[in-house]
Protein backbone atom coordinates (compact mmCIF):
# COMPACT_ATOMS: atom_id res chain seq x y z
CA UNK A 1 0.00 0.00 0.00
CA UNK A 2 1.80 3.20 -1.29
CA UNK A 3 0.26 6.51 -1.02
CA UNK A 4 1.92 8.80 -4.12
CA UNK A 5 2.33 12.17 -1.90
CA UNK A 6 3.41 15.40 -4.34
CA UNK A 7 5.28 18.07 -3.03
CA UNK A 8 5.16 21.61 -4.66
CA UNK A 9 8.39 23.24 -4.72
CA UNK A 10 8.40 26.27 -1.97
CA UNK A 11 8.48 29.89 -3.37
CA UNK A 12 12.30 31.71 -2.65
CA UNK A 13 11.53 34.10 -0.07
CA UNK A 14 14.35 37.21 -0.83
CA UNK A 15 17.21 37.32 1.83
CA UNK A 16 16.12 39.62 4.99
CA UNK A 17 12.31 40.04 4.04
CA UNK A 18 11.01 37.98 7.11
CA UNK A 19 13.08 40.23 9.51
CA UNK A 20 12.33 43.47 7.96
CA UNK A 21 8.64 42.68 8.41
CA UNK A 22 9.27 41.73 11.90
CA UNK A 23 11.22 44.99 12.73
CA UNK A 24 8.55 47.07 11.06
CA UNK A 25 6.20 45.27 13.67
CA UNK A 26 8.16 45.94 16.51
CA UNK A 27 8.95 49.76 15.95
CA UNK A 28 4.89 50.24 14.57
CA UNK A 29 4.60 48.47 18.08
CA UNK A 30 6.77 50.61 20.18
CA UNK A 31 5.32 53.74 18.79
CA UNK A 32 1.98 53.21 19.25
CA UNK A 33 3.28 52.74 22.96
CA UNK A 34 4.65 56.11 23.12
CA UNK A 35 1.53 57.35 21.36
CA UNK A 36 -0.47 56.00 23.98
CA UNK A 37 1.99 57.42 27.17
CA UNK A 38 2.01 60.67 25.70
CA UNK A 39 -1.62 61.24 24.86
CA UNK A 40 -1.95 59.84 28.92
CA UNK A 41 0.69 62.26 30.16
CA UNK A 42 -1.08 65.03 27.81
CA UNK A 43 -4.63 64.08 28.95
CA UNK A 44 -3.23 63.91 32.89
CA UNK A 45 -0.59 66.89 32.92
CA UNK A 46 -2.49 68.64 34.97
CA UNK A 47 -3.21 66.65 37.58
CA UNK A 48 0.90 65.83 37.99
CA UNK A 49 1.54 69.41 39.05
CA UNK A 50 0.19 68.82 42.91
CA UNK A 51 -0.88 64.45 42.68
CA UNK A 52 -1.59 64.92 46.13
CA UNK A 53 -3.76 67.86 46.16
CA UNK A 54 -5.71 67.89 43.11
CA UNK A 55 -8.24 64.57 41.64
CA UNK A 56 -10.30 64.37 38.40
CA UNK A 57 -13.44 66.57 38.62
CA UNK A 58 -15.87 64.75 36.43
CA UNK A 59 -16.12 61.94 38.56
CA UNK A 60 -15.29 62.31 42.06
CA UNK A 61 -17.17 58.91 43.53
CA UNK A 62 -15.11 56.77 41.58
CA UNK A 63 -11.82 58.70 42.71
CA UNK A 64 -12.96 58.27 46.30
CA UNK A 65 -13.80 54.49 46.10
CA UNK A 66 -10.19 53.95 43.73
CA UNK A 67 -8.44 55.14 46.92
CA UNK A 68 -9.93 53.17 49.25
CA UNK A 69 -9.21 50.59 47.55
CA UNK A 70 -5.23 51.22 47.09
CA UNK A 71 -5.23 52.64 51.29
CA UNK A 72 -7.03 49.22 52.28
CA UNK A 73 -5.48 46.91 50.65
CA UNK A 74 -1.89 48.43 51.08
CA UNK A 75 -3.22 48.37 55.08
CA UNK A 76 -4.47 45.10 55.38
CA UNK A 77 -1.24 43.65 53.68
CA UNK A 78 1.09 45.75 55.90
CA UNK A 79 -0.76 44.90 58.91
CA UNK A 80 -0.98 41.12 57.79
CA UNK A 81 -5.09 40.80 57.51
CA UNK A 82 -7.05 39.34 55.34
CA UNK A 83 -7.37 41.85 52.16
CA UNK A 84 -10.15 40.15 51.05
CA UNK A 85 -12.47 41.14 54.40
CA UNK A 86 -12.65 44.12 56.08
CA UNK A 87 -14.64 44.95 59.20
CA UNK A 88 -13.79 48.60 58.99
CA UNK A 89 -17.53 49.16 57.47
CA UNK A 90 -20.63 47.89 58.63
CA UNK A 91 -18.95 46.81 61.96
CA UNK A 92 -19.60 44.24 63.96
CA UNK A 93 -20.16 41.56 60.61
CA UNK A 94 -17.80 43.65 58.26
CA UNK A 95 -18.18 43.50 54.54
CA UNK A 96 -16.70 40.87 51.92
CA UNK A 97 -14.52 42.59 49.14
CA UNK A 98 -15.10 40.51 46.72
CA UNK A 99 -18.13 41.68 45.62
CA UNK A 100 -16.25 44.62 43.78
CA UNK A 101 -13.82 42.18 41.24
CA UNK A 102 -12.06 44.44 39.49
CA UNK A 103 -9.96 46.88 41.92
CA UNK A 104 -8.38 43.91 44.03
CA UNK A 105 -6.01 42.84 41.43
CA UNK A 106 -4.68 46.47 40.81
CA UNK A 107 -4.35 47.68 44.16
CA UNK A 108 -2.78 44.53 44.99
CA UNK A 109 -0.39 45.14 41.76
CA UNK A 110 0.39 48.66 43.62
CA UNK A 111 0.80 48.48 47.10
CA UNK A 112 4.09 48.47 46.81
CA UNK A 113 3.61 52.65 45.33
CA UNK A 114 0.51 53.19 47.84
CA UNK A 115 2.85 52.58 50.55
CA UNK A 116 5.48 54.74 49.41
CA UNK A 117 3.55 57.71 47.90
CA UNK A 118 -0.10 56.86 49.20
CA UNK A 119 -3.30 55.91 47.48
CA UNK A 120 -4.41 59.57 46.24
CA UNK A 121 -0.81 59.23 44.48
CA UNK A 122 -1.42 55.54 43.07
Amino acid sequence: MSTDVSIAPVAAEKPGTHRREKEDGRAATFLAIWLYLGGGVVLTAGLWRDPGGRRVAGNPGDTDNYQWWFGWIAHSLHHLNNPFFTDAMNMPAGVNLMSNTSMPLVALLLSWLTLLAGPLVT
